[in-house]
């Protein structure tokens, strides 16, 4: 690859941290309010198991806000209970509340220093503000405490694709693509980003095949800036995107742990 970046590329994260959503806002917006539960009422709930799975209902439903307040409400009723910090966490990343994210991350990596998430998680946070070695280490680390989390297993397949590294962005691909498709969308992208890492090496007749279509020949050895625009991330030069849409930690079946 010709130019290679000081830094591990700022990853599309959107709404998609922890969900197979297909991009687009959540259906619900809140102000930020971290001592109010967002402004929602959180319905009752009797043990944390029962508040993080009213909480991944409404996720599923595409009601983030109600989710962030029942999970709010959990954390202040369970402070240090694992689960409840990474969720919670985890969601307040999606939504764009870094500085309430990195103290919940903190305290869940504290509490469980093998939640592959919430280290998933926070690598994602540091990528997010520049700091390539810490996302690498925290990705690393995420990846040894859950090695067949399919998710985690994506997230540092881009960086090391976007770092000139497409041999083991392609070999950690291969891995996810080969755990038990738990979601079906997510391991179609799973499938389409392994396409470009092969493009990029040059092993275009594998990469037709898993892409379903002709891969552009102009991947083969492309540079950061191509390979970005053709994903859909962030930092890419001016011109019209693949449309591919390369996601971080995009498997909502996934969602929430530590129950």
């Amino acid at each position: 690859m010709p130019q290679r970046i000081g830094r591990w590329a700022l990853l599309y994260i959107s709404a998609c941290l922890m969900t197979g959503c297909e991009g687009g806002a959540s259906k619900s917006s809140t102000r930020f309010d971290s001592g109010s539960g967002f402004g929602a009422e959180a319905p009752a709930f009797s043990s944390p198991g029962e508040a993080l799975q009213r909480a991944e209902t409404l996720r599923l439903a595409g009601a983030d806000v109600e989710a962030l307040a029942v999970l709010g409400a959990a954390y202040r009723r369970y402070p240090n209970h694992g689960g409840v910090l990474s969720a919670y966490g985890r969601l307040a990343l999606v939504m764009g509340h870094d500085e309430l994210a990195a103290r919940l991350l903190q305290a869940a990596v504290t509490a469980n220093p093998r939640d592959g998430r919430a280290l998933s998680a926070q690598g994602v946070l540091e990528w997010r503000n520049g700091r390539a070695a810490e996302a690498r280490g925290a990705l690393i680390r995420a990846k040894s405490a859950s090695p067949g989390d399919s998710a985690i297993l994506n997230n540092l397949a881009i960086g090391y694709l976007l770092e000139d590294r497409p041999a083991e962005a392609v070999s950690l691909l291969r891995q996810a693509l080969a755990l038990p498709p738990a979601n079906p969308v997510f391991a179609e992208r799973i499938r389409r980003n392994l396409a470009v890492a092969l493009a990029v090496e040059g092993n275009f007749s594998e990469a037709d095949r898993l892409a379903r279509t002709s891969m552009p020949r102009s991947l083969q050895n492309a540079d950061t800036g191509t390979i970005r625009r053709f994903m859909g991330l962030p930092g890419a030069p001016a011109g019209a995107s693949g449309g591919w849409e390369a996601r971080l930690a995009d498997a909502r079946q996934d969602w929430p742990e530590g129950r």
